[in-house]
């Protein structure tokens, strides 16, 4: 996957279909921290903040600048239905990103 470049105080998000043994390894590299958050396609327009996914039970790691292979299971409800990698730069300048998400 190309880097991304992530506006301060925006987000973007990526889809992918369900894999096949309900497990992604996620690799992420950025030039300053960004929140990754794990969801389906409900919950993606819900995201405002890393305390509130996490209030929603949304699977989030903040404030990462590096991320080695987080292993993340993704909820058999999801079968039959995309669901998304959003990353989310709360920081003050914009953050090159590069992320890779592979089944587990």
């Amino acid at each position: 996957m190309p880097a991304l470049l992530i506006k301060p105080g925006t987000a973007t998000f990526i889809g992918f279909p369900y894999p096949p043994n309900g497990k992604v390894k996620i690799f992420l590299e950025a030039s300053s921290p960004v929140d990754l958050f794990v969801c389906n396609e409900q919950q993606r327009p819900q995201i405002s903040s890393v305390a509130d996914a996490q209030a929603k039970g949304i699977f989030v790691l903040g404030g990462q600048s590096k991320i080695d292979n987080a292993f993340v299971d993704i909820p058999a409800a999801w079968k039959g239905t995309s669901w998304y990698v959003l990353i989310g730069n709360a920081g003050a300048e914009a953050a090159a990103v590069y992320v890779t998400v592979n089944d587990a």
